[in-house]
């Protein structure tokens, strides 16, 4: 099941309205702070399961956040870019990644066979 979790302090009641998904609100704010800084690391491109070879692109935020119409967005950068590779954020639940990459089959098609 796909849904989009929220919070109450920070959406009207009627937000629904607005969201394909089914929305969850939550109580209070939807977002937590680390209280210890957290330090920036520099990582060669090779570290990372990615062909050396093709451009990147990139969908740098939650892939549960995204709109179903986000695929038309996608699907003309990958046909723009045919030998490309689109890079996305994993959930640490799988079926959350699943949900909204199994949305973007468009844009599957056109990548770079090696991502």
């Amino acid at each position: 099941m796909c849904c989009y979790l929220s919070g109450e302090a920070v959406e009207p009641p009627d937000a629904q309205a607005f969201y394909s998904q089914r929305r969850l609100r939550l109580p209070g704010l939807p977002c937590c702070y680390r209280s210890k800084r957290l330090e920036a690391v520099s990582l060669p491109r090779d570290y990372f399961p990615l062909p050396p070879d093709l451009p990147l692109w990139g969908c740098l935020q939650r892939p549960e956040n995204d709109s179903p119409d986000f695929d038309h967005a996608l699907e003309a950068i990958a046909r723009a870019v045919p030998q490309s590779c689109l890079v996305v954020i994993e959930d640490r639940l799988p079926s959350l990644t699943a949900c909204s990459w199994s949305g973007w089959s468009a844009a599957r098609r056109w990548c770079g066979s090696g991502c």
